[in-house]
């Protein structure tokens, strides 16, 4: 049997007198034991469920915020640090605050996980998103090599977002996750089209891959995602659900854009159940091998990898990236180091770092 817990941290105010930017991720205590969590989710918010100096709670029973919370990062198996390209930030005003979320797949008598969080205190261009695509029910039937969880809709935007990372989230029975941007036949054009935006294997470190192009998703644009489960030798039905028992079905996709208010949307379900068996015929096929990767996963390795997902190009995000170097691949035209003025600083989020920010 599997036993989940869910804790929260929230932290004090960040910046009591202005305006700071998240630039990069990173978890703590990985080159360690210290690490004990499963996965780790990161979110800000204005009313978080407690505002006591280092109080934590039972999130899985009792939400996280009394408002929205907007997620910012998600960690789990061991996956490397994060780098935003320059002149990208999450928004964090004066008056929010960071909370963690902690999901543990046993009990544990002691852990010190964290996330580390540099921030810059000048403005940047760009505001970073991120694009939660989701699905809140299935049905997994035992024995069968392909179940799909399918994902849709149209994208309520603002202004055009820069997709220039992914990650994906499944248990177990997850085989591959992939996303697409849609765009249907019409007078000029003689077929549909579906653009690739993510392919991912669960079972890998869940990181934010890096795209080799960057995708541009403008308003209207339909997004569509497919989570596939492989249940062959497992006897008993599996549904989405909260717990290390359960299944999940998350396709997350960073992005910036100009809009200060588009930092967060969500995605779930199918919002045009047809356009599924639309989908193409490989959307369910695994990526190639990667023992490195599956070892790194469950924390047997994991230094100096090159993490290009299956998909070429090549990325290496540990070592940490050095302050000239994105840890994604950075947006033409933009400068290799920040202008002169700029600070940045970095802040620990965990259950032995509770300290205002």
């Amino acid at each position: 049997p599997y036993t989940t817990l869910f804790r929260s941290i929230g932290i004090k105010e960040i910046s009591p007198t202005k305006d700071i930017w998240a630039v990069s991720f990173s978890a703590l205590g990985q080159e360690g034991a210290g690490i004990r969590a499963h996965h780790m989710i990161l979110s800000k918010c204005k009313e978080p469920k407690k505002k006591g100096y280092g109080e934590t709670w039972d999130c899985r029973h009792h939400a996280m915020c009394n408002d929205q919370s907007k997620i910012m990062f998600a960690w789990a198996k061991h996956a490397q640090p994060t780098k935003l390209p320059q002149d990208v930030g999450f928004t964090l005003q004066q008056d929010d605050y960071l909370v963690l979320q902690v999901h543990y797949a046993k009990p544990q008598t002691a852990d010190y996980s964290g996330l580390a969080v540099t921030v810059r205190q000048k403005k940047p261009k760009y505001t970073a998103g991120m694009f939660l695509m989701l699905r809140s029910q299935l049905e997994i039937p035992p024995n069968t090599p392909a179940v799909h969880g399918d994902v849709n809709c149209e994208a309520n935007l603002r202004s055009p977002m820069h997709v220039f990372a992914y990650r994906t989230h499944a248990h177990s029975l997850g085989s591959v996750i992939s996303g697409y941007r849609y765009t249907p036949r019409d007078r000029d054009q003689e077929q549909e089209q579906w653009q690739m935006i993510a392919k991912g294997n669960p079972n890998w470190p869940q990181a934010f891959y890096p795209m080799d192009e960057q995708m541009v998703v403008n308003p209207g644009d339909t997004l569509v995602a497919r989570c596939t489960y492989n249940t062959s030798g497992h006897s008993t039905s599996t549904r989405i659900g909260a717990t290390g028992g359960d299944e999940m079905c998350n396709l997350y996709l960073m992005f910036y854009t100009v809009s200060a208010n588009d930092d967060f949307l969500v995605c779930a379900d199918e919002q045009n159940p047809a356009l599924s068996s639309h989908l193409p015929s490989d959307s369910d096929s695994p990526l190639p091998p990667r023992p490195e990767l599956e070892e790194s996963a469950q924390g047997e390795s994991g230094l100096g990898l090159t993490y290009t997902n299956g998909l070429g190009g090549s990325h290496t995000f540990y070592p940490p990236p050095d302050k000239k170097a994105g840890g994604v691949r950075k947006r033409p035209g933009v400068a290799d180091t920040q202008e002169e003025g700029d600070r940045s600083e970095e802040r620990r989020v965990g259950k032995e770092c509770r300290s205002r920010w």
